[in-house]
């Protein structure tokens, strides 16, 4: 199944975000938002959806 994994860049989860999904999961995409923290949603919506729609782009073209 595909992942998207979200960070901000100034979070501190950034450091670590791939090797804690590389435990989870397999297909994984990563998006690091820009001058952003924790709190991706509240902070920088339109940057979250940006990723999003991206990232759906990016799975539509590999599955139809």
């Amino acid at each position: 199944m595909p992942v998207l994994a979200l960070a901000g860049e100034s979070s501190a989860f950034n450091a670590v975000l791939k090797s804690m999904m590389a435990e989870v999961a397999e297909n994984v995409s990563f998006a690091i938002i820009e001058k952003e923290g924790h709190w991706l949603a509240e902070e920088n919506p339109c940057a979250v959806a940006r990723a999003l729609i991206d990232f759906d782009a990016l799975i539509l073209g590999h599955y139809n």
